[in-house]
C-alpha cells in the first residue's frame, strides 16, 4: 500500500502543491469570517415579543406576540427596558397564545449577552426549530426546557450554560460544539437522545450520572483542553461509541464511565490508548521528529520520500505529511512586512495559490487550519508562523479513510513546537 500511495501522491501532489511557492500580492489576499457571527446583533429589539415585568427592573418573556421570522435573537432588555433574566413555560410554544406564523417560521434562536434561564416547557412544539446558538451568555436550562424535536445543531461559545434533565430532548439533535466555555450537563440531561457528534473546545465541563445514558447513535466524542469531570455512568450504553479523543485536558473520570459500552471502544488520551475500562492498551511508540526550527511527535513508521517543493515529506502505511516552509525574506523582497502579514493572511495565501476559493479557515491554539479534496485524497491543511519563516504542514490520507485520521492529525499538528 506504502509504494501505490506514494506513487499516487507524487502526481498529486503537484495539482495542490505545485504553486504553493508563490506568494500573492497583498492587496489581492482576503480574510476569513466569522461563521457562527449573526448579522443580529445582542441590542437588536424584536418587535412583537411579549414580557411580563416583576417590579425590580426584571421581566420575563412570555410570548412571541406579533413576531415572526426565521431567526430570533433574545434581547437582553424589554422594550420598558427591563432587563429580561427568565423565559416563561411555554412563551415559545404552539400555543393558543401564539401565532402559528411565529411558532412555523422560526429556525435559529440565538442568546446573544444574555444572563437567563429556560423555564420547564419554555420552547416546544417548534417544528422547524434546527439550530440553538449561545455566544458570550450564561444560560440555565430546566428541566424539559425545550421539547423541540428538529433540533439539530447546538452552537456555545465564550458562555456559561448549564442542561438539566432532558433538557434538550431532541430527536434529531446531530452535534453539540462547545468553545471556550463552561459547560455542566446535569443527570440524564441527555438520556436516550439522539445526539450524534459532541466536540469541546478548551471548555470547563462537567458531565454528571448517566448525562448521555443509552445515548445510542453518539459516535464522536472529542475534548481539545480545558477540564472534563465525568460522572458515574455518563456516557453508559452509548453502542456506538466506538472512538473517543482527548488531548491536553484535566481530566477526572467517575466510576464505569463507559458501562456498557462497545467492548472495540478506544479511548485516545494524550497519546495513549484506553479501553472502555480506562485500562491503558498499548503505549504509543513516539519520537521527534524536526525539521529546521519545527519540531512535531509522531508515532513510529514514517519513512521520508521526495515531493516537489516541498521542504520535507514523510510517509507511512496510512498517512503522509509534506511540510512547506516560506522565508520571511520572500515577503520582504515583495516589499512586504513579515511582521505585518498575518497568518491568516498566509493561510487565505495559500487557499488562493491553489485555487481552492469558498474554503474557510479554523483557529486551534497558534495555527490555522482548513481542509482540502483533490483525487482521491483528502488533507488537513496547517499553517503556522515560525522563528523565521510561515510554514504550511499537510496531513492527507485516502478520502475514505479521513474523517478515522482527522483526529490524529488534530493531535499531530497540536504537537508542532518551534525554535
Amino acid at each position: 500500500m506504502k509504494k501505490c500511495l506514494v506513487y499516487i501522491l507524487t502526481s498529486a501532489l503537484l495539482l495542490i502543491f505545485c504553486s504553493c511557492g508563490i506568494i500573492p500580492k497583498a492587496n489581492s489576499i482576503s480574510t476569513a469570517t466569522d461563521a457562527i457571527n449573526s448579522e443580529a446583533g445582542s441590542d437588536a429589539q424584536p418587535l412583537g415579543l411579549e414580557f411580563r415585568s416583576n417590579g425590580d427592573g426584571t421581566c420575563t418573556l412570555t410570548g412571541f406576540g406579533d413576531f415572526s421570522g426565521k431567526e430570533l435573537t433574545i434581547p437582553a432588555q424589554s422594550p420598558a427596558g427591563d432587563t429580561v433574566t427568565a423565559i416563561d413555560e411555554e412563551a415559545l410554544a404552539l400555543s393558543e397564545k401564539n401565532s402559528i406564523e411565529a411558532c412555523t417560521s422560526l429556525e435559529t434562536l440565538i442568546f446573544d449577552h444574555v444572563d437567563l434561564t429556560l423555564s420547564s416547557f419554555a420552547v416546544c412544539d417548534l417544528d422547524h426549530l434546527t439550530k440553538i446558538i449561545v455566544k458570550d451568555s450564561t444560560i440555565t436550562l430546566d428541566d424539559h426546557a425545550f421539547g423541540c424535536r428538529s433540533i439539530k445543531t447546538v452552537q456555545v461559545e465564550n458562555s456559561t450554560l448549564t442542561i438539566g434533565e432532558f433538557a434538550l430532548a431532541s430527536d434529531s439533535l446531530e452535534d453539540l460544539t462547545g468553545k471556550g466555555s463552561t459547560l455542566i450537563f446535569e443527570e440524564n440531561a441527555f438520556s436516550v437522545c439522539n445526539i450524534q457528534q459532541l466536540v469541546l473546545t478548551d471548555c470547563n465541563t462537567t458531565i454528571e450520572k448517566s448525562a448521555f445514558d443509552s445515548c445510542e447513535l453518539l459516535t464522536t466524542l472529542t475534548v481539545r483542553g480545558g477540564v472534563l469531570r465525568l460522572g458515574e455512568h455518563a456516557f453508559a450504553y452509548c453502542d456506538q461509541l466506538e472512538s473517543i479523543h482527548i488531548d491536553n485536558t484535566d481530566v477526572d473520570f467517575g466510576t464505569d464511565v463507559f458501562y456498557g459500552c462497545s467492548e472495540n471502544l478506544i479511548l485516545y488520551l494524550d497519546g495513549k490508548e484506553f479501553n472502555s475500562n480506562c485500562e491503558e492498551i498499548v503505549p504509543i511508540d513516539e519520537s521527534v521528529t524536526t525539521v529546521d526550527d519545527l519540531s512535531i511527535t509522531l508515532p513510529s513508521g514514517f519513512q521520508e520520500f521526495e515531493a516537489e517543493s516541498a521542504r520535507y515529506a514523510i510517509l507511512s502505511d496510512t498517512a503522509g505529511i509534506v511540510f512547506f516552509k516560506k522565508d520571511f525574506s520572500v515577503l520582504t523582497d515583495a516589499d512586504i512586512n513579515p511582521d505585518d502579514f498575518t497568518l491568516e493572511q498566509f493561510a487565505q495565501a495559500v487557499i488562493s495559490s491553489n485555487n481552492l476559493e469558498g474554503i474557510e479557515t479554523e483557529e486551534t491554539g497558534d495555527f490555522k487550519h482548513f481542509n482540502a479534496e483533490v483525487g482521491s485524497f483528502k488533507y488537513y491543511i496547517c499553517v503556522f508562523r515560525g522563528t523565521d519563516a510561515f510554514w504550511q504542514v499537510n496531513f492527507y490520507t485516502y478520502t475514505e479513510k479521513f474523517d478515522e485520521m482527522l483526529p490524529q492529525f488534530e493531535q499531530w499538528a497540536a504537537s508542532i513546537t518551534f525554535g
